[in-house]
């Protein structure tokens, strides 16, 4: 009976340190060791002290001992309360350290971070990315695979899509690369195909996942999904990019950027650099995203317990499906750059963080925060005023266009496009704060088309109706302004006579 137990536990602990030992599930499990484990010092501590409580309060004496019982219950009873009370000031502590950890991460991510007035840069236009999204699902042509994510590549001004492979045991199909015009459609888009050789994805099964590729090579290495992209190399090779991260620190554990891997699309092959010579950003996104939110740490404890310290990103409805960590183009480099608000109800845009997108050596990348001069109005009341503004645009109602993306182009202007989901028709260029005679204008292609006013708190003065006068509002109107009202007035007297 005892040697079937014996071989079948020797099994059992076999597999397991042979499962314990794979690199994948190794790697994976130090990471949740570390970044979580630390959690469980206090209450490792309490269990000790517990049992050394019990060993010091506990029986003790001859089981034989003449006259006296071992189980005194006076005894007992100081033991228990002992215990008790270790057990209480264990779980405070450990309460405690839990509030503390979180903000002790982000007073390390801080580290990072510049606060400053000094003006934001400028930053490249760049077309929205749902209608990119959806131009590179229709110029796919005969692609057969499934769309597993679209990135954007601020240098180039280019979109690139990876397609998966349909299949269980299978990598990725091809790389799409579409340059999508700020207003108009993509001319079509490029596309790049792995090799059969080249059969391995994030996410894949067994052999097939390219984390474990990746493990095998470099251990104690991470990624998040959201941060690989792909493009086609000069030759037509399609190159996968995982930007890596790597845990540093034991009582608090932050991560780091640890270079990035790129797999060959045609023969399999993994590499390992620092970044330098990517198309690409090589600085983790997901990083970039802790390092901005360590921001709530910056004015103390209990600011940060209680949500009042630092900035958050804009809940706006116009920005849903991208709204943090834009991708946007300055001086010939390529930054995370994301529009701020304060913490509570406010909406509107006060800051503006600036984060390089290449890689930083291992260190964490520098996060500027540029406290913007003027307020901006919220993205969803520019948009709300862009519409109110240019309401004499029949494609609101006969062709369903909406506004998309209110991105930055510097700390004071802003550039909207309108559209519908396949296309952009017009842009619109502004002020952020809205302020001024002219807040905005609509461009369609390169021509103006005319510009916005923002409505005033006080209402004009009224007029005697037949009294002759022109009413200061009009007499106030620039000329290109009088005639961009008369070609408006005229178009609506065209429209009411086809009535």
């Amino acid at each position: 009976m005892r040697k079937p137990l014996l071989v079948g536990g020797l099994i059992t602990a076999a597999l397991l340190a042979a499962g314990f030992w794979e690199a994948y599930y190794l790697t994976n499990i130090v990471w949740v060791v570390r970044k979580a484990g630390v959690i469980w010092i206090p209450v490792l501590l309490i269990l000790a002290a517990l049992f050394v409580v019990a060993l010091l309060l506990g029986p003790s004496g001859s089981a034989k001992k003449s006259g006296r019982d071992r189980h005194d219950s006076r005894t007992g009873s100081r033991a228990v309360g002992w215990l008790a009370l270790t057990g209480l000031a264990g779980g405070l502590a450990t309460i405690a350290w839990w509030f503390a950890y979180g903000y002790l991460q982000d007073r390390d991510y801080l580290s990072s971070v510049t606060v400053t007035t000094a003006p934001a840069p400028q930053f490249g236009e760049r077309a929205p990315y749902t209608v990119a999204r959806a131009q590179v699902r229709a110029n796919l042509g005969d692609a057969t695979g499934n769309v597993a994510d679209t990135s954007y590549d601020p240098v180039s001004d280019r979109y690139t899509t990876l397609l998966e492979r349909r299949g269980a045991f299978t990598g990725y199909e091809s790389v799409a690369t579409l340059k999508v015009p700020v207003i108009g459609a993509a001319n079509g888009s490029s596309r790049c195909a792995f090799s059969r050789t080249a059969d391995a994805r994030v996410g894949g099964w067994l052999g097939h996942n390219l984390g474990r590729k990746i493990a095998q090579e470099r251990r104690w290495v991470s990624f998040d999904d959201k941060d690989v992209y792909a493009y086609c190399d000069s030759g037509n090779v399609p190159k996968v990019v995982v930007p890596l991260k790597k845990l540093q620190g034991f009582f608090v554990v932050t991560e780091r950027p640890a270079g990035v891997a790129i797999y060959d699309g045609k023969t399999g092959e993994i590499t390992f650099s620092d970044g330098a010579g990517l198309p690409g950003p090589a600085y983790p996104m997901s990083l970039a995203a802790s390092q901005r939110e360590s921001t709530h740490a910056m004015s103390g404890y209990w600011d940060w317990l209680w949500q009042r310290g630092g900035w958050e990103t804009d809940d706006s409805r116009v920005n849903a499906e991208n709204n943090t960590e834009f991708g946007l183009a300055s001086g010939g480099k390529g930054l995370y750059s994301t529009s701020l608000t304060p913490r509570g109800s406010a909406t509107a845009i006060t800051a503006i963080s600036v984060i390089p997108a290449h890689g930083s050596g291992g260190k964490l990348a520098p996060l500027t925060v540029h406290r913007l001069a003027k307020p901006w109005k919220s993205p969803d009341a520019i948009a709300q005023n862009i519409r109110s503004s240019y309401g004499d645009l029949q494609q609101w109602a006969t062709r369903g266009f909406e506004v998309f993306e209110v991105t930055p182009t510097s700390g004071e202007t802003f550039l909207a496009t309108i559209g519908h989901g396949q296309v952009t028709k017009y842009v619109v260029r502004g002020s952020g704060s809205l302020a001024g005679a002219e807040p905005h204008c609509l461009y369609e292609a390169a021509a103006k088309r005319g510009c916005g006013r923002v409505e005033s708190a006080t209402e004009p003065a009224p007029t005697t109706p037949g009294d002759g006068k022109i009413p200061a509002d009009i007499r106030n109107l620039k000329d290109e302004e009088l005639l961009e009202l008369q070609r408006r007035l005229q178009q609506e007297i065209a429209n009411r006579l086809r009535r």
